[in-house]
């Protein structure tokens, strides 16, 4: 049975052709199944399909053949999605900050319907950019108009704020175990905090840390399973990736649209298996690489296409939901975590991708691929707007 790093020779034989115009089509059709989308494309195993892709109400409620199974009206009112960026999906709900409607927009998953979160008073949203969600249902809001993280509890009760406007400006927020995450863009920097107290406890990087460990534009931010510390960087067009102390340790990526290279990155996850998935907002796909930094494969397509992404700016990895999503995987692929991908624009605003494999083919080990040659010369062809 191939194994991940077999398909990768596949998945880099076809970006070296579509890097004239940085997009990734490399889909294949299932056997008998002619609008199932897979990456990579033949003769290598697939591993990625595209599930379904939404922006409004009326797609998740069996207009377009959504996933919610009661009958609408003849002419039901279809809230939209206007422009996301990050998400989080928790409790069979997919919350998604709409920088342009001012709320986080909430999916409920089993009934299709879209309720936005826009608070008054205090706690009322400026620019949400990212959000983190704890186990307790603990909400941590990063808005960039305000210069801080809002938080809010599971009862939408306004419980406080991080930071001061005009001297910090969160781009990104991870809760995990007792700590807080805050990739802030003035700062250049993520600052670690003790979740109850909010006291910072350290900063990335670290003081004298060498050049290459520096932060110049943090977008987003990732921990891995591990505590390791994974932030895109747009200034420096790599993601870094730090141990759970704040060392830098390493970079991934560099400068290009060739094979491996980031023009615009953004979102950035990291799976159990130490993969690590890179949105770059300009080349409209999402890069999938090994736990040492070896390009495996990518996802995405032109604007148009079914899988297509028009600026994607978020990654987020979901093993709880499958559910919801297994009825649109071709009948012999079996899902076995999903990747909910965000869109600024274009009609698919959330795309679900499943990770798995075919039936009868046994998951591969974490993959070690091929060392990518990264020699191309830069050059963006798609539009890559400021958050």
């Amino acid at each position: 049975m191939p194994h991940l790093h077999h398909f990768a020779f596949a998945s880099l034989a076809a970006l070296a052709l579509v890097t004239a115009s940085c997009r990734a089509p490399g889909k294949s059709k299932a056997q008998g199944s002619p609008n199932h989308v897979f990456y990579p494309g033949p003769p290598a195993s697939p591993r990625y399909q595209f599930l379904v892709g939404f922006g409004e109400e009326k797609d998740l409620r069996g207009d377009k053949g959504g996933f919610a199974s009661f009958v609408v009206g003849e002419d039901p009112t279809s809230q939209a999605i206007i422009k996301p960026y990050g998400i989080a999906v928790q409790d069979h709900t997919v919350h998604l900050c709409d920088t342009i409607a001012f709320a986080v927009d909430q999916v409920d998953l089993r009934t299709g319907k879209l309720h936005y979160f826009r608070p008054e008073g205090p706690g009322r949203l400026g620019k949400p950019i990212n959000l983190a969600i704890d186990a307790d249902g603990t909400r941590y809001i990063a808005d960039t108009a305000w210069g801080v993280v809002l938080i809010y509890g599971k009862d939408d009760r306004f419980l406080g704020s991080i930071g001061a406007r005009g001297t910090t400006k969160p781009s990104d927020v991870v809760v995990q175990g007792n700590r807080l995450y805050i990739a802030d863009l003035l700062e250049h920097g993520v600052k670690v905090l003790d979740k109850d107290s909010r006291q910072e406890l350290y900063r990335i990087p670290k003081e004298g840390e060498s050049e290459e460990g520096q932060i110049f534009s943090p977008a987003n931010i990732a921990v891995g399973a591990d505590g390791k510390v994974y932030v895109s960087d747009m200034g420096s067009f790599n993601v870094k990736i730090y141990a759970p102390d704040g060392r830098f340790l390493r970079r991934l990526g560099e400068l290009g649209d060739h094979v491996g290279g980031m023009v615009r990155p953004k979102g950035v996850a990291v799976d159990r298996d130490g993969r690590v998935y890179v949105v770059d907002a300009a080349t409209e796909v999402v890069q999938v690489f090994d736990a040492e930094g070896r390009l495996l494969v990518f996802f995405g397509e032109s604007a148009g296409s079914r899988g297509g992404l028009v600026l994607p700016a978020k990654v987020v990895i979901d093993y709880d939901h499958l559910e919801h999503f297994q009825r649109y995987a071709a009948p012999d692929f079996e899902v076995e975590y999903l990747l909910f991908v965000t869109s600024q624009y274009g009609p698919n605003k959330v795309s679900v991708f499943g990770f798995g494999h075919r039936r009868g083919e046994s998951t591969p080990p974490p993959a070690r691929g091929p060392v990518t040659e990264q020699k191309s010369a830069p050059s963006a062809t798609a539009s890559a707007k400021s958050p």
